[in-house]
Formats: structure tokens, sequence, C-alpha cells
């Protein structure tokens, strides 16, 4: 019996997008995380240390934010390649599905 895979190009193109556009905000806020985190350093004097430990809690969330955004950015790729393959049978790129 042959195997028959139906896609909705349009639907799953948009949620390839919808991971890019999510691993695009995750790396803003890794970047306002940076900013934060700089300017609770500069305060942590005034503030007599209180600010440090807010710092470090922000440095703490940083890797894990990192890490969604290459996340999503992988499965955008994984998605549009998968896309490619029921299309044109072009393989590269598709092993996160088998």
């Amino acid at each position: 019996m042959a195997s028959q895979t139906l896609m909705s190009y349009p639907q799953v193109h948009t949620l390839a997008t919808t991971f890019n556009v999510a691993g695009d905000v995750l790396e803003a806020i890794e970047k306002a995380l940076d900013v934060a985190i700089a300017a609770l350093h500069a305060a942590a004097f005034f503030t007599f240390g209180g600010s440090e430990m807010l710092a470090q809690w922000l440095e703490g969330i940083k890797p894990h934010v990192q890490k969604l955004a290459k996340m999503s950015h992988h499965i955008h790729d994984a998605v549009e390649s998968a896309i490619k393959f029921v299309q044109t049978g072009d393989n590269d790129g598709v092993n996160d599905f088998h």
C-alpha cells in the first residue's frame, strides 16, 4: 500500500514563520536582558547589593532564553525543509522528522 503525504503548504509555512518570529522575539528579549543586567550591575553600589542579586537572577534566566531562541529557529528550518521535501523530494535536512 502506497503512503501519501498531504500538506497545506500555506498553513505549514505560516507555522514555520511563527517559530521564526518567536526566535526573533526571544533574541530581542536576550538583548534586553543584557541591558538590564548591565544596568543592575552598575546600580549595585547605590542599592547596597540588592540589584546585584537581581542581576544574578537574570543571568540565570538568560541561557534558557538563548536556548529557546536557538530551538525556535531550528524548528523553523526543520519545518521549511519538510515543506521542501514534500514539494520537491529534496531530502536535505529532513532528518528531524524521521
